[in-house]
């Protein structure tokens, strides 16, 4: 039963081995419990083959376990490479459209990642209640052909076993629904309290770019549940679990179940001593944030204006502070690692406000918080110390100003690059603090990137303890009920044994009256099928020379049939010919009727047609005297106005004294004031007017095509990019 993996032997892997090894539970044991030499060379036939088959096994598992980390290791590769490209996109100066394209397919990735993982985990729980059914049902399992006193013996013990299961699977539904109720009723009633909380956009971001980080703070606030209920978590929890497990197997020994429950206790005090040591941590990282700040306040206290040079050799690296630095020299393994991607950390302010969500571009650190959320640690008395809650909340920010503070920073820290040329920390704090409103300092900013560089590196280590502990305990309880497995089997094994060597004589016995009733009832039963046989072919037979008479009958009938439906056929085809000779004849006779009416009809229409022409006529002759006699009226008033000047036109086209006075030379000038406009040279040297005006003579200048072509054409004078259309703009974008 081999457990190791590519980190090598654990502790626990250690102790469960040191159990297996301990002569008092050997399976070797059982050959002194024979009252004989023969018992007890079955009993050490059944250890080995026992033995043989748990290497085989053993063997499998360790491959399909080697198999299975790289699978994920390379599934995990990939995820970050996709994320990190994805956020390139999403950060590079591009359209719109394809920023929230980006945007939409990062949202995509976060939800099938969650999917499959969550889909993954279904599929092996139930991998592992198929597994137990399977090798429960392989325990109760006997062969067939008892006899009545082994019958008996059997069906006691099979609905004793059934009463059993059917006992430890309603205590099973049970714990599933009171898991099932905690988890929904202890997130969503803090997630329901606080999903408004940290709504407000930023003005210095895009839309996409404001929906991804409130989906975030929205997934972050059932983080921050766990989170909040993870530190006041009794180790009774993970007791009970175990005993659960336990239960599973009441037929096992009493010894190996009290060894496993040493085990886990040790087991259990390993990880409070860890969560003891991150508490000892946090706290003192609070304690240099808060010595920081103080000497920050201080120093700006006395010279505001005061500015700090170049990073130098001396300091912690580009973008990295004192604190994060001592925060990534306490951790062990990868808990000193910063968090990438993106996602979100719930931390309460320090001055004593609300417990707010926090978006932070930190996918590590955002995982961090729910996986401190679904281990949780052993009630400590250090768990509600100050320094596991000195970095929740926004290091009292708003949600707004911290999210805006991460992403410019994130941005500056990624164009400044590293080598010799990147930002100092100052310098980066003073551009970002002429991105952020509000009017924050840099003093502000560097204390705020202490805190939120702190608040990572905790979150984080805080996550891979529990990660760990999650392993170490699954690994252990699948390892004890391995054992628990094997002893209960074994039990079983070994009653099976008895009642079979009670019941093979009475079988053999049984088998041999069986046997002689089974040759005479076969030979009865053989007579039996030759009368039958024969009785059964003179029935074919009388009924086969029926079928063949009604056969003849059924032919002789249907010549009958198809006889007189040809005659019908002929009688109904000469009465549709003589209706169609009567039709032809009527339809001629009602043709020569219509004409006749016809005929009348025009003659009248015609006689109407000549009378309206007539009447016609008449009208417009009146009219045309009434328009007469209104011109001779209005000339009888237009002589009576009509003005005593002489019609001369060079005098009315000749200029006045003003417009005489005018410099003809001057460009844009009109006759009576300065004209703010174009001369006609002006429009003609625009190319636009030259394609409005060829496309007007062809008829192309209101299409599509000719809009667009007015607009891409180039102007005599630049045009500012705000007074643009949008067909403009559209043209801009082509070129």
């Amino acid at each position: 039963m081999s457990r190791a993996s590519n980190r090598g032997p654990r502790a626990d892997i250690a102790l469960l081995r040191k159990l297996k090894a301990d002569p008092n539970f050997s399976p070797a044991s059982l050959l002194n419990t024979g009252p004989n030499i023969l018992e007890k060379a079955n009993n050490l036939k059944g250890f080995v083959e026992n033995q043989r088959g748990k290497l085989g096994a053993a063997a499998a598992k360790t491959e399909w376990l080697l198999a299975y980390q790289q699978l994920q290791g390379d599934q995990e590769d990939a995820e970050r490479e996709l994320t990190t490209c994805l956020q390139q996109l999403a950060d590079q100066p591009a359209a719109d459209h394809l920023r929230e394209m980006v945007e939409a397919a990062l949202v995509v990735l976060y939800d099938d990642v969650e999917a499959c993982r969550a889909e993954r985990h279904h599929l092996r729980s139930q991998i592992k209640g198929l597994s137990s059914a399977h090798i429960s049902l392989k325990a109760y399992s006997s062969s067939s052909g008892f006899s009545k006193e082994a019958n008996v013996l059997k069906a006691e013990m099979s609905a004793a076993a059934k009463e059993f299961g059917a006992s430890l699977a309603s205590l099973a539904e049970q714990a599933a629904a009171l898991n099932s109720d905690m988890k929904e009723s202890w997130p969503s009633a803090l997630a329901g309290s606080q999903s408004d909380g940290g709504s407000g956009g930023d003005g210095s971001g895009g839309d996409g770019l404001a929906a991804v980080s409130a989906s975030s703070a929205r997934e972050s606030v059932a983080q921050l549940a766990g989170y909040s209920h993870s530190d006041n978590y009794s180790r009774s929890d993970d007791s009970a679990e175990l005993e659960r497990m336990v239960a599973r197997f009441p037929l096992a020994s009493s010894d190996i179940k009290d060894r496993i429950r040493e085990v886990f206790a040790a087991l259990q005090e390993k990880f409070l001593e860890r969560m003891e040591t991150w508490h000892l941590e946090a706290e003192q990282a609070a304690r240099d944030l808060a010595t920081a700040g103080a000497a920050s306040a201080a120093a700006s206290s006395l010279n505001p204006q005061r500015r700090k040079g170049p990073a130098t050799s001396n300091t912690t690296g580009h973008g990295k502070t004192a604190i994060a630095a001592n925060a990534g020299r306490t951790g062990r393994g990868r808990a000193g690692m910063a968090g990438r991607g993106r996602g979100a950390v719930a931390l309460p302010p320090p001055d004593g406000a609300a417990v707010v969500d926090m978006g932070m571009d930190g996918g590590e650190g955002g995982r961090a918080a729910a996986a401190a959320g679904t281990a949780g640690a052993a009630g400590s008395s250090s768990s509600s110390s100050s320094g596991g809650w000195a970095f929740a909340g926004y290091g009292g920010w708003s949600a707004d100003e911290h999210s805006a503070f991460v992403r410019h920073r994130d941005r500056l820290m990624k164009e400044s690059g590293p080598g010799p040329k990147s930002l100092s920390r100052e310098a980066l704090m003073a551009r970002i603090a002429t991105l952020l409103p509000g009017g924050r300092t840099v003093a502000q900013l560097m204390a705020h990137d202490d805190w939120t560089t702190a608040a990572r590196l905790l979150n984080r280590k805080r996550r891979d303890l529990n990660e760990a502990w999650n392993r170490e305990r699954r690994q252990f309880l699948e390892d004890s009920a391995s054992f628990l497995q094997e002893s209960q089997t074994l039990f079983f094994a070994q009653a099976e044994e008895a009642a079979n060597r009670l019941v093979a004589e009475l079988q053999r016995v049984r088998a041999r009256d069986e046997l002689e009733e089974l040759r005479a009832e076969k030979a009865r039963e053989d007579e039996v099928a030759m009368a039958e046989l024969a009785a059964r072919e003179a029935a074919e037979a009388e009924t086969r020379l029926l079928a063949e008479a009604r056969e003849r009958r059924e032919r002789a009938a249907k010549k009958e049939m198809v006889a007189a439906y040809r005659a019908e056929l002929d009688r109904q085809l000469a009465q549709q010919q003589a209706a169609a000779a009567e039709a032809e004849r009527l339809a001629a006779l009602a043709a020569e009727q219509q004409a006749d009416y016809n005929r009348q009809r025009v003659e009248v229409r015609q006689a109407e047609y000549v009378a309206r022409q007539e009447q016609a006529r008449e009208r417009q002759a009146a009219v045309e005297a009434e328009v007469l006699a209104r011109e001779a009226r209005l000339a009888r008033l237009r002589a009576l106005v009509a003005p005593e000047v002489e019609a001369d036109p060079q005098r009315l086209l000749a200029p006045t004294v003003a417009s005489a006075a005018v410099d003809p030379d001057k460009d844009a000038e009109g006759a009576f004031h300065p004209v703010n406009g174009f001369t006609t040279d002006q429009v003609v040297k625009d190319q636009r007017f030259k394609v409005f005006e060829a496309l007007a003579v062809l008829g192309l200048h209101e299409t599509t095509y000719g809009r667009q072509a007015i607009a891409a054409a180039q102007p005599a004078r630049l045009t500012r990019p705000d007074n643009f259309t949008t067909e403009q703009r559209e043209a801009m974008v082509r070129r």
